[in-house]
């Protein structure tokens, strides 16, 4: 009963989708899905419009357009352009909603569990309400799931995922991604968001990586009343950095605000690996001592050991111009269908590279380059991983964030000093050490594991269970040439064993060894014969 129920559900919400879909001029795709009609590429006014349809279809569908806005990779700049614009804002829940969900979690009244509570939200998005809160006299802020989410979560996803398998099924979509697996990646990211308990450790590990830096500051989570649905922490006392009159007027110096700023976003890029994903200025606020204070780390970028090194190699090819080694590193670092456009994509890079490489750093435009370079990766069908696709966007974000509060900020000038300690650290003799190091441990794992791979190959090979797979191309005249080649062979053996047994016969039977040279003869008339074929 409960799961038919689910399924009237499921159905409703479906039509639903599919009404706002075609309300706002989309109805031709779903026709495309039963029908196979085509149509030319998405247009600018598409985008404005499918914009409205996720506002429309509430904060879910929202939430999922600005994950989708940092695909540049996936959609069209357009598209990108108008999803950059959705806002996660939603009207609050009561507060007596709210506080369910508090003492289901924590297992106690909230008035037990805080000293005060604020019947107010100060922030209301598609998955969470934030309250402030105090607890022994600290003031603390409370970021509470919405209750039932999951269940709308899933719902929208399980329908999204149907339709994108229809599209992928029957339609030719303008871009090569799977959309089955785009759903897929927004419900693992948004699973992630909706664990607060992750989000508190996502905090700890930053407060733990810039413990002793005094420009920045991460609030402390309590543990003891945290739980996946509901995170308390430290509240922020300051101004959002995007609110730049009440920073003039806090006497906070606007240029310093954008350089620190900067240097803390790269540094955990580039130094510690582990970075906010989405510095935007809504996320971003400064103490009234200066301090730069990031929130929301529902979202981060994880830079692990190999693909920092895929990307040290990348830099390290950019920086000096070498065009095989940036091919090389892009092959090392995405998903490539394949090689066959390879000296095509030699000179597209050339071209950009050429164009950008002696420009002055106060001309360089980074969101341009990005820009460029996606359209690169999309030219050629190469899909680079997710936190790749999240550093990028992070960079321009820092980039926005500096010109906001500083006309004159050049991103490019944060940047160089960890490039270039980058390009030392692989040149350096700890760098190669490490190289080598690591191509040793290699090859003594191979030599390691050799006997025993090699022991089952023989065991396989003596109880016939051993197999080899081959594929040979434009081998079809080779083929024929050794056949050939093999006939000819017989045929000169044979008519040497005639020419010899012959000739040991004639003093004895004198008729055999006539037929035998007679025969002889005529094998070697008809092996010239088949030479001058």
């Amino acid at each position: 009963m409960i799961n038919i129920t689910k399924k009237i559900l499921e159905m409703r919400r479906a039509r639903q989708i599919v009404g706002v879909f075609v309300k706002h001029g989309f109805g031709y795709l779903f026709e495309r899905i039963r029908r196979g009609r085509k149509r030319g590429d998405f247009e600018r006014s598409d985008a404005e419009r499918f914009r409205k349809v996720l506002e429309e279809l509430g904060p879910i569908f929202i939430k999922m357009g600005q994950i989708l806005s940092t695909r540049i990779d996936i959609l069209p700049k357009n598209y990108i352009f108008e999803l950059s614009k959705l806002q996660d804002e939603t009207t609050p829940l009561p507060v007596e909603k709210i506080k369910t969900v508090i003492e289901s979690e924590l297992g106690a009244s909230t008035g037990r569990v805080f000293d005060e509570f604020s019947s107010l939200p100060i922030a209301s998005a598609s998955l969470a309400q934030v309250h402030t809160a105090s607890k022994d006299e600290r003031e603390l802020v409370v970021k509470i799931q919405r209750p039932g989410i999951w269940d709308v979560i899933k719902t929208d996803l399980d329908i999204m995922e149907d339709f994108a398998r229809s599209f992928r099924n029957r339609i030719r979509m303008h871009t090569d991604s799977d959309p089955v697996e785009i759903v897929r990646e927004m419900k693992k990211t948004l699973l992630n968001e909706l664990d607060f308990a992750r989000e508190g450790m996502n905090i700890e590990k930053f407060r733990r990586d810039f413990s002793d830096d005094e420009r920045v500051f991460f609030p402390e989570v309590l543990w003891d009343i945290t739980t996946p649905k509901v995170l308390v922490m430290e509240r922020i006392k300051g101004i959002k950095v995007s609110k730049i009159n009440e920073i003039e007027k806090a006497g906070l110096d606007r240029k310093k605000i954008a350089s620190v700023g900067a240097d803390i976003c790269l540094e955990q890029i580039f130094k510690h690996g582990f970075f906010h994903a989405d510095p935007h200025p809504g996320n971003i606020f400064v103490t009234y001592d200066g301090k730069i204070a990031p929130c929301d780390f529902g979202m981060v970028g994880k830079i692990n050991p190999h693909l920092k090194e895929r990307l040290r190699m990348f830099l390290v090819s950019v920086v000096g111009k070498d065009i095989d080694g940036i091919v090389g590193s892009l092959f090392s670092l995405g998903v490539v269908p394949g090689e066959e456009r390879v000296d095509e994509m030699r000179e597209d890079i050339y071209d950009i590279l050429d164009r950008y490489y002696d420009i002055p750093i106060g001309r360089f435009n980074l969101k341009m380059a990005h820009e460029e370079g996606f359209l690169l990766l999309k030219k050629y069908k190469i899909t680079l991983p997710r936190n790749l696709t999240l550093l990028a966007k992070a960079l321009i974000e820092v980039e926005a964030l500096g010109n906001l509060l500083d006309p004159e900020f050049d991103v490019m000038n944060h940047l160089k000093p960890y490039i270039r300690e980058i390009i030392k650290e692989r040149y350096s003799v700890s760098g190669v050490l490490d190289g080598l190091s690591k191509t040793g441990g290699e090859y003594i794992k191979f030599l390691k594991d050799f006997p025993q791979e090699a022991g089952d190959v023989l065991k396989k090979a003596r109880e016939g269970k051993l197999k080899f797979v081959y594929e040979h191309k434009g081998l079809d005249n080779l083929t024929s040439s050794i056949d050939k080649a093999s006939v000819r062979l017989g045929i000169s053996f044979i008519f040497v064993a005639l020419v010899v047994s012959s000739s040991i016969l004639i003093g004895r039977f004198p008729f055999l060894s006539i037929t035998g040279f007679a025969a002889a003869l005529v094998l070697l008339f008809w092996f010239f014969i088949s030479l001058r074929r």
